[in-house]
């Protein structure tokens, strides 16, 4: 009698682990995490490669859908690391395109976050481009300075075309993290010298650059 026991005893231990093994869940299973990460390699092979601004609007559409599908479903919860790692590529991504836009229509290397006290006429220019969302409530890490003078003031500006290079080498730092998550591997950490770019230095030149092109300015 204690020996029937003991083998229904294990049998229910067997039959248990099996069940709680197989409802277990997993990203490599699970389609949705797999069009969501292939979408974004995929975007990131593309950006890597080239291409102009239709094409990486529409693959950024492509990427911005199977990234929602996984996201908003009941599966992310279940796997934080990756949702969480394809909401920060998805976002780098999305505000290259943003900063390539706002590049486009105001025709200007740069836009500046605010302007304080009296400003000169290419400051109001930039200003009137719209930078400053960018600045404060979207991308703040992506904002350089220049000093102007003779005031000697420092200022806060967006440098387009620098800040898109920034943004594309973010989403590819976070793109990685979210193949690791997928394959069940521990997450990189961004050291202190990844994204640091000598922002002031370009922002100096590109300001004197853009007034000597605009204005004749020296």
């Amino acid at each position: 009698m204690r020996r029937k026991a003991t083998v229904f005893v294990i049998f229910v231990l067997v039959m248990t682990g099996t069940f709680v093994g197989c409802n277990r869940y997993s990203l490599k299973a699970d389609p949705r995490a797999q069009d969501a990460l292939m979408a974004l390699k995929k975007l990131d092979a593309k950006t890597e490669s080239g291409l102009d601004r239709r094409d990486y609007s529409a693959a950024l559409g492509d990427a911005n859908f199977a990234v929602k599908l996984f996201v908003e479903s009941d599966k992310a919860k279940l796997a934080p690391e990756f949702s969480n790692a394809l909401r920060e590529t998805m976002k780098w991504y999305t505000a290259a395109s943003e900063l390539w836009d706002r590049h486009i229509e105001t025709d200007q290397p740069y836009g500046y976050c605010e302007i304080v006290g009296s400003s000169t006429a290419i400051e109001q220019a930039a200003f009137r481009s719209g930078a400053e969302p960018l600045c404060v409530s979207s991308y703040p890490e992506l904002i350089a300075t220049t000093t102007e003078k003779p005031a000697e003031r420092e200022l806060r500006i967006i440098i387009y075309e620098l800040a898109m290079q920034e943004a594309w080498k973010r989403a590819a730092f976070a793109l990685k993290n979210a193949e690791h998550s997928f394959n069940g591997e521990p997450l990189e950490k961004a050291d202190a010298t990844l994204f640091k770019i000598d922002r002031k230095t370009e922002g100096e030149y590109l300001v004197r650059e853009a007034k000597r092109v605009l204005f004749g300015s020296p």
